[in-house]
């Protein structure tokens, strides 16, 4: 028997049945002069091919069976031919292909991607104003690298990206709008192209209204309006500096009510001093001076040490032999000591030689646009005729009398109306026994910013007076009555100086929580010392048990 190789193209099942007739012996084929056939018996559809030197066969069509099922087979890479250099792949093992069975195929398990994070949210800031000359260059900064701009008219504004900033330039009059994009950020601007007299006109106008948000100056068209409260003051100064200017339009209405909201406390010091003292430390009352210092010298030199203060500096140094110290850094500097030319160190030094006297220190408190009065002295009676024959009394004030009205603008600066009178009674003029009085006084205005101290001077009192010792008879010789009498001539001139000092006070600042504070220390301490006063001298005998009474 020999082999037939047969082979389908269709992938499809087929039945082939081959009946290969020979007989026992090889030999007596070999001598037959016909070949035995071969039979081929295939079903239909079916091709068979038949090499030429096969042996005669017979093809016997086998009867058609149903179809069965269709079945697709998994894809398989075919092996490589028989005795080549290739290994088998993993294909489908035959008896024809050579190849072993191949290893199992092993599922390698998905792996499933993490899900792409999700874009950061957009944020869209508020929109801000932005007011531009004519012809003017605005550089713009932007939080991160620019990424889109947006301009509602490119005729008024023109609008370039230069790295982490946006350049502007002002075109023509007009107002647009600007969008700017950088990374997840939208920034949008109102953006106002107003003529450059108007501009120079605005910026006065924002610099003297300050801080005051109850004025809002906005910019429509070729015209500046202005509109809210301001005290009448402000308003004032307003009018004055916008007055001929055109296409400015004022609509601030006085402002009635703000102006007593806040409230000012004045520090007072009267302080009596001699004509003489004054003259010799050669006071000006129009300057002003620090008070005693004290440290380090104040100023580096060229190699990075501590410069000690010249002698020609105001605040001589009186420790010139001190040993010197030295900083944490390794420099060495000096140690100084000393009183400058100032108002108030020598008026300490004259109180203590007797050359000033403090008449009183007391503190006001007053509010914006009210009054506040002090007297420190005493009221004499004087009675007075009235009519059919009735008789009244008056009091005199006499002492140390002060007034002040103080107000309070925008700006924070204090104006205030000071009055300031010292009286005292004078025995040696009487009128029916009514004594008269020796009056100084002054009324003056000042303006002043809070913290400043001002000295207000001027009440002059003279006093001359002599006396004369001498022996009666031997003091009225020519040339030599001299020598028997002694003459004293007393010339004292006083000065009457008020320091003022004034300080704001708002509501719930440091300052009115100290003031507080004081009131009620002071309560405190009153209420105790009635407490005491109140205390009997003696307690009262307690009942024992030893002292009953029967």
């Amino acid at each position: 028997m020999k082999n037939v190789a047969l082979s389908s193209p269709v992938a499809s099942t087929c039945c082939l049945t081959l009946f290969c007739l020979a007989t026992a012996h090889g030999a007596q084929a070999q001598n037959a002069a016909a070949p035995p056939p071969v039979v081929l018996s295939v079903t239909p559809k079916t091709a068979v091919l038949v090499p030429a030197s096969a042996k005669p066969a017979v093809v016997i069509a086998a009867p058609a069976k149903p179809a069965a099922p269709v079945v697709t087979p998994a894809p398989a890479r075919l092996a490589p031919p028989a005795g080549s250099d290739l290994a088998c792949g993993p294909a489908v093992a035959t008896p024809l292909n050579g190849c072993a069975a191949p290893a199992p195929v092993r599922r390698v398990a998905r792996v499933r991607r993490a899900p792409a994070p999700a874009p950061a949210p957009v944020v869209y800031g508020e929109t801000q104003q932005l007011t531009i000359a004519i012809g003017e260059i605005k550089l713009l900064p932007v939080s991160g690298k620019v990424t889109r701009v947006a301009l509602g008219s490119g005729t008024v504004l023109s609008a370039t990206s230069i790295d982490k900033h946006l350049l502007l330039i002002a075109e023509q009059a007009g107002e647009t709008s600007l969008m700017v994009w950088s990374g997840n950020t939208v920034q949008s601007y109102r953006v106002q192209v107003v003529p450059v007299a108007l501009r120079a006109v605005r910026d006065k106008v924002e610099a003297l209204i300050g801080d005051n948000k109850s004025i809002t100056v906005k910019q429509v068209g070729p015209n500046l309006i202005l509109s809210g409260v301001a005290h009448s003051d402000v308003l004032v100064r307003l009018n004055t500096m916008l007055a001929g200017t055109p296409n400015v339009i004022n609509n601030i209405a006085e402002d009635q009510g703000s102006s007593v909201t806040r409230s000012v406390l004045f520090r007072l010091t009267f302080v009596e001093v001699k004509r003489s003292l004054l003259e010799q430390i050669g006071v000006d009352w129009a300057k002003s001076a620090q008070g005693p210092t004290f440290g380090a010298s104040k100023v580096l030199n060229a190699s990075g040490k501590f410069r000690g203060i010249p002698p020609s500096e105001p605040g001589d140094n009186l420790l010139d032999n001190e040993p010197k110290f030295i900083s944490r850094n390794g420099t060495s500097g000096g140690v100084f000591f000393g009183l400058a030319t100032t108002i108030t160190s020598r008026l300490n030094l004259g109180v203590n030689d007797g050359d000033a006297r403090v008449l009183a220190s007391p503190e006001l408190t007053a509010r914006s646009g009210g009054k506040a009065k002090l007297q420190v002295g005493g009221e004499v009676p004087i009675p007075l005729a009235g009519a059919f024959g009735a008789t009244s009394v008056e009091f005199k004030p006499y002492g140390i009398l002060f007034s002040i009205e103080p107000h309070v603008d925008a700006s924070d600066t204090i104006t205030a109306k000071l009055s300031t009178e010292l009286s005292q009674i004078d025995p040696s003029v009487s009128v029916s026994g009514f004594p008269g009085f020796i009056t100084r006084n002054t009324s003056t205005e000042i303006s002043v910013k809070p913290g400043e101290m001002v000295a207000l001077s001027g009440l002059i009192n003279s006093e001359l007076s002599s006396s004369i010792d001498r022996v009666p008879g031997l003091s009225r010789i020519p040339l030599f009555g001299r020598l028997f009498r002694s003459d004293d001539f007393r010339n004292r001139k006083t000065e009457l100086v008020v320091f003022v000092e004034a300080e704001i006070i708002k509501a719930g600042d440091g300052l009115a929580a100290q003031l507080r504070e004081r009131g009620l220390q002071s309560k405190r301490e009153f209420e105790a010392r009635l407490k005491q006063e109140a205390r009997p001298a003696f307690p009262p005998a307690q009942a024992t048990p030893d002292n009953k009474e029967p």
